[in-house]
């Protein structure tokens, strides 16, 4: 397509020819991305010229072409603010808002410009004309689709829609509303956030009628009204609701307990997922765990949180069915004992995960006692492990993954002797013990003979100095291990001198050594060496390696490291001791097996290792974090060169990016999350 930009733009001074050329191509080529940065720019450039009003209007095309309508309608009313009495800015406005649909509000921006602008310019006016008249036709031939499409067609159309937006077509006409309220699939999940009262009043008119459709529900809205929708939920059936969800914001709301339990009440039979937040006030009613699993009898995963202790919010399980199907559940409160859920243990015999949150030692003593069963314990843990799908349950009883953080030495001594417990069965193992140093638990190791855990596959120990002597046990007796992740190493050579001994690593993360160690890289370069040699003929050798906040890795460990053939997936944090000739070194060697890069706060990171990065065949997913020394057209460059091979692209907190910027590489990307504090 051969397109000629305006006079106005192509004889101002201030534009360079190099701009224009840009343009124009960006123009003929429909790369809306690039026409709005180039646009930008001119816009920068002429400030207050003439050319500044066709400028706009070709970044208003641009952003209604790429679906940003309210910055198109933001530069539409630039250009009437900047030209009052000219047609430009109103013929701007009434087109995009034509483009869009908006047939009423186009013709009341046309006539706002026939009554504004100078009488003698008859060219604007008549264009101004044409352009309503075209609007008034296009209005009149407005077609009811429901009635025209097949029915299939209708419903995939109002399943797309936006909850707001399908309560709205309810209200349009009889047909309407009954073709939006009978397509089951557009209310299959419902979830409701919003505090607007009008958004909430079209949601409560059509409630009563959805119910019966729904399965998946959350609930997440603090005024009364939460407590008036919930009322209107309970007049309809709700014979399919399979999840509930009903947050602190909601439960806090005056009377929406009492609604919360009709809900859960009606569908006991069907709900097999609940999610109760209680952050309550002292005298507020609650529902406890007790009266949760006595009611919905077929609940397979529970999440339950309050802000008090356990001891007030469990109620009385003596009434619970001995064998409650319950497999997975999350509990957390301000206190959990030992005595708040042993009964309940009991009777929840399913029981095969189980994260919990605010609990004491004694805890640990019920779960050993009294869950058999359980095979996946998260105990006041930080984030939240990997579900277990349930054809993948062991047969035999016994735990197979475990994750505790402790910091007392009475919890320490407990987590340890259920780990001995189940040494036969565990495969994966998580322990922070803070505050407990080696020496307060070298007088335990005589209780725990022949300590090993010969089947575990991953072990992850965030704070060795309490157990260093303990897992390099385990790691030396496992015939199993394939992943470590080990912080605060007081030895390194230890560690690598036990790694050297047992079958390869697949995945590695190593993170903050101790400050006083000498930092050289030396033993980490005679491991890697290793692997190096193994990787030319086993497949399962070292894959995926983390560095974070380790002065000892320098030039000649990433040199080293490049040389083991199965690497795939790197990242790398905080590492202060390599050069930029290092890592590019380390990334054009690997770049063409590298699928999985993480760089977070490596100031040397810059446009040339960018360019590097872009040159890979199989990158498929990258994060940046704390990088302040990219910039967006750096980025840009990098996705354009992967030309859409990138799945997924993470900037966290890194150097500012324009709204330009981000629609760009979102157009390049699948998948690209933003984070900025």
């Amino acid at each position: 397509m051969d397109f000629s930009l305006p006079s106005t733009i192509l004889n101002d001074k201030l534009v360079s020819l190099e701009l224009i050329e840009k343009l124009k191509k960006s123009i003929e080529e429909q790369n809306h991305c690039l026409t709005i940065e180039y646009a930008t720019i001119g816009i920068t450039e002429v400030k207050m010229s003439v050319a500044r009003l066709d400028l706009l209007d070709i970044r208003a095309h641009a952003y209604s072409m790429h679906g940003n309508f309210e910055s198109a309608l933001e530069d539409a009313e630039q250009m009437i603010e900047y030209g009052p009495t000219l047609a430009a800015g109103y013929l701007c406005k009434g087109n995009l808002f034509s483009m869009y649909g908006y047939q009423n509000d186009a013709m009341r921006a046309y006539e706002s410009g026939i009554n504004a602008i100078q009488q003698e310019d008859n060219e604007g006016i008549d264009r101004l004309l044409v352009a309503k008249v075209i609007a008034l036709s296009l209005n009149e031939r407005q077609v009811d689709f429901m009635a025209m499409l097949p029915t299939e067609v209708t419903n995939d159309i109002i399943v797309r829609l936006s909850q707001e937006a399908k309560s709205k077509c309810a209200m349009v006409s009889k047909a309407w509303r009954s073709q939006v309220l009978h397509c089951s699939d557009a209310w299959t999940n419902l979830v409701v956030t919003t505090e607007d009262k009008e958004k909430i009043d079209h949601l409560i008119g059509v409630t009563s009628y959805i119910a019966k459709h729904i399965k998946n529900l959350t609930i997440n809205i603090k005024s009364e009204k939460a407590r008036t929708w919930i009322e209107r939920l309970n007049y309809g059936t709700l014979t399919q609701l399979k999840s509930f969800e009903l947050t602190a914001r909601s439960i806090q709301c005056s009377q929406s307990y009492t609604e919360a339990t009709l809900v859960l009440w009606q569908a006991r039979s069907t709900l097999t997922t609940v999610k109760i937040d209680q952050a309550l006030s002292d005298g507020q009613e609650t529902i406890t765990l007790a009266q949760l699993l006595s009611w919905c009898n077929n609940i397979t995963d529970l999440m339950y949180t309050t802000n008090f202790a356990m001891v007030i919010n469990a109620g009385d399980f003596s009434s619970l069915d001995t064998s409650h199907p319950v497999s997975n559940m999350e509990l957390e409160a301000r206190e959990i004992t030992g005595a708040d859920i042993s009964e309940m243990l009991k009777r929840c015999k399913q029981l095969r995960r189980l994260k919990i949150n605010g609990c004491d030692e004694t805890v640990l003593d019920s779960i050993s006692n009294d869950a058999p069963g359980l095979q996946i314990l998260m105990y006041n843990a930080s984030h939240t492990a990997a579900q277990l799908k349930k054809e993948d349950f062991g047969e035999a009883p016994g735990l197979r993954k475990i994750d505790g953080n402790t910091k007392t030495i009475a919890a320490a001594t407990r987590l340890l002797s259920l780990i001995y417990k189940n040494r036969k069965t565990l495969e994966r193992v998580c322990l922070s013990l803070e505050s407990v140093t080696d020496a307060q638990l070298k007088h335990l190791y005589p209780s725990y003979p022949q300590f090993r855990i010969e089947n575990m596959t991953g072990l992850i120990a965030y704070r060795m100095p309490s157990i260093e002597s303990l897992a390099l046990q385990w790691i030396r007796n496992s015939t199993a291990l394939t992943e470590l992740s080990v912080g605060n190493v007081p030895d390194l050579n230890a560690l690598v001198k036990t790694l050297m001994g047992v079958s390869p690593l697949e995945i590695f993360r190593l993170a903050r050594l101790f400050a006083n160690q000498e930092a050289t890289g030396e033993p980490l370069i005679r491991l890697f060496d290793r692997y190096a040699k193994l990787s030319d003929t086993r497949p399962e050798v070292l894959t995926t390696i983390t560095l974070w906040n380790c002065a000892e890795v320098n030039d000649s460990v990433l040199a080293s490291l490049s040389n083991i053939k199965t690497l795939k997936s790197v990242h790398f944090g905080h590492l202060s001791a390599i050069t930029v000739s290092g890592l590019s070194k380390f990334l054009e060697s690997i770049r063409n097996r590298l699928t999985h890069i993480t760089l977070d706060a490596m100031n040397i990171v810059s446009g040339k290792i960018l360019e590097i990065l872009a040159r890979s065949t199989t990158l498929k997913n990258v994060t940046f974090q704390l990088l302040k020394s990219i910039s967006g057209p750096e980025v840009r460059f990098m996705v354009d060169d992967l030309n859409h091979r990138l799945d997924t692209l993470t900037l966290n907190d890194c150097s500012s990016f324009t709204e330009e910027d981000l629609s760009y590489i979102r157009d390049k990307v699948k998948r690209v999350t933003i984070k900025n504090k």
